[in-house]
């Protein structure tokens, strides 16, 4: 995909999210820390990563992001899989399958070490060592950077949605970010429960 699509995307989701002061208000007020009942499947923090490691993932295999979460200059990093050095290469090795019976037989005799040979000099492709970089970094830049309320911070495992909420200027504000592997897109969802309340500026 050229570089620009790519781009245009983005910006596209982003730039597209609207004021749901007609939605009626998520009930998140058992999100305080300590009082909030989360599934297994959640991962939640009351306040936002300070660094990357703490940043929330999402992904499709070709789009991701590591979302921090910060209500003022919300940092949303990107990946995508072409931005390496060179040229792409295809890795296939033609008629490894009539090797794979043998190898599995291996495994499960217990000869790892002979399966491994197989998997290694008949499945592998080149292996060569790339550098490798990060698309770079979407900013939602707030007008509004007084402090944050009620903040909470989650990641779902069982939908792939990254999802931050906290009150300001009278409303809650809500950011959603997942990646859609079929739509082949990464999206960013902004909601308010204050019309007028999504002013910012969107920096790539």
């Amino acid at each position: 995909m050229p570089p620009f699509r790519l781009l245009l995307g983005f910006l596209v989701l982003v730039v597209g999210t609207g004021c749901a002061a007609s939605q009626p208000e998520i009930r998140l007020d058992s999100l305080a820390p300590g009082l909030a009942p989360a599934p297994p499947s959640v991962l939640w923090y009351d306040e936002p990563a300070a660094q990357w490691v703490e940043a929330l993932p999402v992904g499709n295999g070709r789009l991701g992001a590591m979302v921090f979460g910060k209500t003022g200059r919300e940092r949303i990093q990107l990946n995508e899989e072409t931005v390496w050095a060179g040229s792409p290469i295809d890795r296939d090795r033609v008629g490894a399958y009539r090797h794979l019976d043998e190898a599995r037989r291996l495994f499960f005799a217990g000869k790892y070490r002979e399966g491994e040979r197989i998997m290694q000099e008949e499945f592998l492709g080149e292996r060569l060592i790339r550098s490798y970089q990060t698309l770079g970094d979407l900013h939602l830049l707030w007008h509004d950077t007084s402090d944050a309320a009620d903040y909470r911070r989650e990641l779902d495992l069982d939908s792939a949605l990254v999802r931050v909420t906290f009150r300001r200027g009278g409303g809650r504000i809500t950011q959603e970010v997942f990646s859609s592997a079929p739509e082949g897109v990464l999206a960013v969802r902004l909601r308010t429960t204050r019309p007028g309340g999504l002013a910012l500026d969107v920096a790539l």
